[in-house]
């Protein structure tokens, strides 16, 4: 069952704070979670130890992602420890939770199987991971490590895996117990603190079920607390399949902390050498994290390892002294194809404890780093209750498009001794100033999103830049801060085209001029007027009238035979119409074939975007050459509302209201424009003489019968845009005609007689 909060299980901080190092990422404190017991309906006592956390996806289907948090200290009400099912609002604070323990929903497990004797009990929670749906029913399912809990007093500490397929609810549906003998994990004797470590592997063996990564971190097959990391393939029940296991010895783990529970924490960061397979980094307890590179059958081929003698670490992390034992995964957040690294440092006598992001290169090595200052309004932190003790990247909590990441501190004493604490760091781009800041779209720096800004990407197109690529890139409508090009092409530097932040100029850069249409920031420029001696821009109508409901054909033309538009690169204009009644109710689009500036996708790039009082063009070439030309640039379609209750007589006509032609040497080019006027024209103007048909039925499947008190000689039935669909001369005053032919919709039912005209619609059903 689920549990309601009588208030808000958090406490609420919003702070952004820049970061000395590299200046590449701000940190902010989003939610921070403890003992209150005004603030939640459930105990956390003296040793309780809330510190873990793991993303668990969108679990309720109600559109916010959710997290487990694990409480594993013996002062949790199960003493063993317990999960939470947070299920979460809009702002990352919790809405209700569901615990999992022993006897509690769903989770009929015992913990130490019935001889808990130990005093820090079981550790049910300290390791939580989502490893995917491994039984098929479209809900996300959980493994949780109990690292103390033991299925015989001989092998006391030995530690367990719960493999938990869930329920939409947060309950669980089944569980899986695996450690020595139990599951399908045999023959690997006595494991000490199995599950210390968990990560999702995927599915390594192509059998569609997820697979799973084990620390444990106490293994004794090379000596006491040597540790091991287990490769488990799993099955859909959640036994193993199969298993294989990694050990810290030879020549890939020279250097390895001797006895230093190789394996306390484990987490998959993705292919980081990029040979396609999926990499691990695990914790060395207190001392060590490792990088280790894996081959297809998930065997290490090489390795790396960073201590606080490592250069960057060492300038990163100056005064720590416990680090390493705690890693993560941040999905790639520089557009460099590789994930970044998290680890902690923790519990040092002299200073607090942090986190840092690290950017690897495709050897491993640390490029650039991010350091979370722990001294941020909010925190509050004291020595010695190990913030960073637990490290989790929980995935964008509050929809601000930004990642989040949890850091447990297991012995806060905030309110209760060794109480614990989880806090929700946010992650977000730098603060910028002045030329640093780019807004996404804006790829001219003119303070609007228009068509304009298809131009940069033209002139710069396939440019790249990969030093400059940004941190926590978005293309959405936000201050952002982006490294200058040093490379300038209309007085404005190169990385406003790159509009998502990836180091390179290409078509994907156009989707953020759509996203963020008609945004506007504080610079606005004025245009230039015509010029009447300058290359002709025609907007040539295809018919001078139409029916109201049909679509309304232009043709535009730049340049004539006489005089030719010359050294063109690129075009951009607004055109708006002049009817107000039809102001957002036309649906206006434009092609771009048989251009004589260049072809679409080829050597030139086009957009169009319809606005409420016509539509905005653009075509910018891509080869940074110019052509000279004359004929037709563009087809324009503005589709009339169907207007058949009131009349409308109307003249449309496209006005140029804003324009910029440019050259690639950065010339500007004034043309002179014309533009046809369509007459708009509703055949409900004689509704006058409707009744005087008699037509039945309508609406009608089939035949219909007329009945008229003159001799008709002419009918013909036409469709809503004018066009004769059927004719007939039936010469007589009552006929049928059928329409069982017609596709289903509205059409006109036009009559003739010696001395009468008549018209009528009828609706073909």
């Amino acid at each position: 069952m689920k549990t309601k909060l009588n208030w808000v299980f958090t406490i609420l901080f919003f702070v952004c704070v820049s970061i000395s190092i590299s200046q590449n990422v701000s940190f902010e404190l989003l939610q921070k979670y403890h003992y209150n017991s005004g603030n939640l309906d459930h105990p956390i006592a003296f040793g309780s130890l809330l510190a873990n956390s793991a993303p668990i996806g969108d679990l309720d289907k109600d559109g916010n992602n959710d997290i487990a948090i694990g409480l594993y200290g013996e002062g949790a009400e199960s003493e063993g420890g317990e999960v939470l099912i947070c299920f979460l609002k809009e702002d990352g604070s919790i809405r209700e939770f569901v615990q999992i323990a022993e006897g509690k929903n769903g989770f009929n497990d015992v913990y130490s199987n019935g001889v808990h004797t130990v005093k820090d009990g079981a550790r049910f929670g300290w390791a939580i991971e989502n490893i995917g749906d491994i039984d098929g029913d479209g809900i996300q399912d959980i493994a949780v490590g109990a690292y103390e809990d033991w299925s015989n007093p001989v092998n006391e500490k030995c530690g367990s895996v719960f493999i938990l397929r869930m329920n939409q609810d947060g309950t669980v549906k089944a569980h899986q117990r695996i450690g020595e003998g139990i599951g399908g994990f045999t023959n690997w004797g006595a494991q000490e603190l199995f599950g210390s470590g968990l990560t999702a592997l995927g599915d390594i063996n192509g059998d569609g079920i997820p697979d799973l990564a084990v620390g444990s971190a106490g293994d004794r097959e090379l000596g006491p607390n040597s540790g091991a990391v287990f490769i488990i393939q799993l099955n859909s029940d959640g036994t193993v399949k199969a298993q294989s296991k990694i050990t810290p010895t030879g020549a890939n783990f020279s250097g390895v902390t001797s006895r230093g529970y190789f394996g306390w924490d484990v987490d998959n960061i993705g292919d980081i050498d990029g040979d396609g397979n999926d990499d691990l980094l695990v914790g060395v307890r207190g001392t060590q994290t490792w990088l280790l590179f894996m081959d297809e059958n998930y065997s290490v081929k090489s390795t790396k390892y960073f201590d606080l003698n490592s250069p960057k670490i060492k300038e990163a992390f100056p005064e720590a002294i416990y680090f390493g034992g705690y890693v993560a995964s941040l999905p790639d957040i520089n557009f460099d194809g590789r994930n970044e690294m998290v680890i902690s440092t923790y519990g040092s006598a002299t200073s607090l404890g942090t986190f840092g992001v690290f950017y690897l290169d495709s050897i491993g090595s640390i490029s650039s780093y991010d350091v979370l200052d722990p001294k941020i309004e909010g925190l509050n932190l004291n020595q010695d209750q190990h913030f960073g003790g637990k490290l989790s990247v929980l995935g964008d909590l509050n929809k601000d498009g930004f990642p989040e990441v949890g850091v447990g501190e297991p012995y806060n004493c905030d309110s209760i001794f060794n109480g614990g604490a989880l806090y929700l760091i946010s992650l977000k781009p730098r603060s910028c100033i002045d030329d640093e800041c780019l807004w996404p779209g804006d790829c001219n720096n003119d303070g609007i999103v228009n068509v304009k800004d298809l131009i940069p990407i033209g002139s710069a197109f396939l440019d790249s830049n990969l030093n400059v690529r940004r941190i926590l890139p978005t293309t959405d409508w936000m201050i952002q801060y982006a490294g200058n090009w040093q490379d300038k092409k209309w007085d404005v530097d190169k990385k406003f085209a790159d509009c998502n932040g990836d180091g390179k100029v290409d078509i994907q850069d156009r989707d953020a001029i759509q996203l963020n249409y008609g945004y506007t920031q504080q610079k606005m420029y004025a245009d230039p007027e015509l010029d009447p001696y300058g290359p002709l821009l025609n907007l040539v109508a295809i018919k001078d009238s139409v029916v109201a409901g049909d679509t309304v054909k232009f043709d535009l033309y730049f340049g004539e035979s006489t005089k030719e538009a010359e050294n063109v690169y690129a075009i951009t204009m607004s055109l708006e119409h002049n009817i107000a009644s039809f102001f957002g109710k036309t649906e206006n689009k434009a092609e771009f074939l048989q251009n004589w500036l260049g072809t679409d996708s080829v050597d030139m790039i086009t957009m169009y975007q319809p606005t409420e009082k016509g539509i905005d063009i653009a075509m910018v070439r891509t080869d940074k050459q110019n052509r000279s030309g004359h004929g037709r640039i563009a087809s324009i379609d503005i589709v009339t509302p169907d207007n058949l209750v009131e009349k409308v007589n109307e003249i449309i006509k496209l006005n140029l209201t804003d324009f910029l032609i440019v050259s690639y040497e950065e010339d500007t080019i004034i043309p002179d424009f014309k533009s046809d006027a369509v007459g708009i024209i509703n055949p409900v103007s004689v509704k006058s003489i409707f009744n005087k048909i008699n037509l039945f039925p309508n609406p009608s499947s089939g035949i219909i019968t007329v009945k008229m008190d003159q001799t008709i000689n002419d009918l013909k039935v036409l469709d809503i845009q004018g066009r004769v669909i059927l004719s007939m001369q039936p010469n007589k005053k009552n006929f049928s005609v059928n329409l069982e032919g017609l596709e289903t919709g509205k059409y006109f039912l036009a009559a003739r007689s010696k001395k009468k005209s008549y018209l009528s619609h009828i609706i073909k059903k």
